[in-house]
């Protein structure tokens, strides 16, 4: 079966031009063909995730197309605005798979609202809900190494489709020809006929007001001169980022310069999550030359980040919290635990999830008695686990 699929392939009139050498090179190695194209992609409440490249087990156009016929079958079941928001962040072909994905909707007279520029996760939510879309897509793999890419699919709430919307999905995938089966027009064509269209000014200020809106103490940023480095990791987060920070007050940004801007071969690390060192160091190096009080970084759909803070005596702190964000952010800003207060720039280098309180209290006890070189050992032991 699966040799059968890859001939139909190998035969087939492909529009993009990177899968026929592919497909040509893998001639004759079974072991590959059948990795290939004796399964596809399983599309689930995160949507499909996958290496790039042609088969029905890889991402291309042509799984991306199957993939959105199935939710535009769902999306014509469900009344309401027949509308879907779309956005894509800085991986390979994330653009590509954006505009391929709205020409399947348009030519299923389900209109569409897309970025104009790349914007990460939180955007694609926010703009599902603000002009009450039926789903939203977003094109991305999150953190995961610069070979793969994926298509996240949203309900009209914003958040990840639910067991029961995925399932139907799934099934009218099944039903759908991952070569011929879906409707396409171009997204040129989309755009003409007025069935794709951007998003507006008014919702990305709307977006920006509603994020602001949400501070804790505001204005408290407009004055406490806060320093700050931080790195996009090569992702979406640059612009909405800086913009945020900006109105909140904080204007002494250092951009780590290496990873300023969208590029989906993430050079400088080959696992752009934030919550690794490996992703970090950079940033880090950058936040102790310019003597930053804080160091930000976000995976290339900006739904993840890292915090840094840094003891600059390179004692190590111990602590338990329920909410590690904003206790991070508590000790950066001087209001945290009396010990950590003129010792920044500071970092989590080490993290625990326990129970309840009382395993986290037993926990932070019996950490606080380790020697040095054994908490060190505990640290390399959680960065090898993270990273793997």
């Amino acid at each position: 079966m699966y040799l059968d699929e890859y001939k139909r392939w190998l035969a087939a009139d492909l529009e993009d031009a990177d899968l026929k050498p592919e497909l040509a090179k893998i001639e004759g190695n079974d072991e590959e063909i059948k990795d290939r194209f004796a399964v596809a992609l399983k599309f689930g409440t995160a949507g499909l995730r996958g290496v790039l490249g042609a088969g029905t087990n890889r991402m291309n156009i042509y799984v991306v197309r199957q993939a959105t016929q199935g939710l535009a079958n769902w999306v014509k079941t469900q009344g309401g605005n027949q509308t879907v928001a779309i956005s894509y962040d800085s991986r390979l072909k994330s653009d590509i798979f954006a505009k391929t994905a709205a020409g399947v909707l348009a030519a299923n007279g389900i209109k569409v609202r897309i970025y104009d520029a790349l914007m990460p996760v939180p955007a694609l939510s926010f703009a599902t809900r603000y002009y009450e879309c039926n789903a939203g897509i977003m094109v991305t793999a999150s953190h995961n190494p610069a070979k793969y890419n994926g298509y996240k699919a949203y309900g009209p709430d914003g958040c990840q489709m639910t067991d029961d919307a995925a399932a139907i999905v799934y099934d009218e995938i099944q039903k759908t020809d991952v070569l011929t089966g879906a409707k396409y027009i171009s997204f040129a064509e989309g755009v003409e006929n007025g069935m794709i269209r951007f998003v507006g000014d008014d919702c990305k200020k709307a977006l920006y007001d509603a994020i602001e809106a949400r501070q804790v103490r505001p204005g408290l940023c407009k004055t406490a001169g806060l320093k700050l480095v931080y790195s996009p990791l090569n992702g979406s987060g640059l612009v909405p980022v800086t913009h945020v920070l900006n109105d909140m007050g904080i204007t002494d940004i250092t951009i780590v310069p290496e990873q300023e801007y969208p590029n989906g071969y993430f050079t400088t690390c080959s696992y752009p999550n934030p919550e690794i060192f490996e992703a970090l160091k950079l940033g880090l190096e950058l936040a102790t030359k310019t003597g930053a009080d804080l160091m930000l970084a976000t995976d290339p759909d900006a739904d993840r980040v890292g915090i840094a803070v840094r003891c600059k005596d390179g004692s190590l702190y111990t602590g338990w919290t329920n909410d590690l964000e904003h206790r991070l952010a508590m000790h950066s800003s001087g209001r945290g635990a009396k010990y950590t207060r003129g010792r920044g720039p500071l970092e989590l280098v080490y993290s625990e999830e326990l129970p309840d309180k009382e395993a986290a209290l037993r926990r932070e006890c019996a950490i606080k008695k380790l020697r040095r070189e054994q908490k060190l050992a505990l640290l390399q032991t959680w960065q090898a686990r993270i990273a793997k």
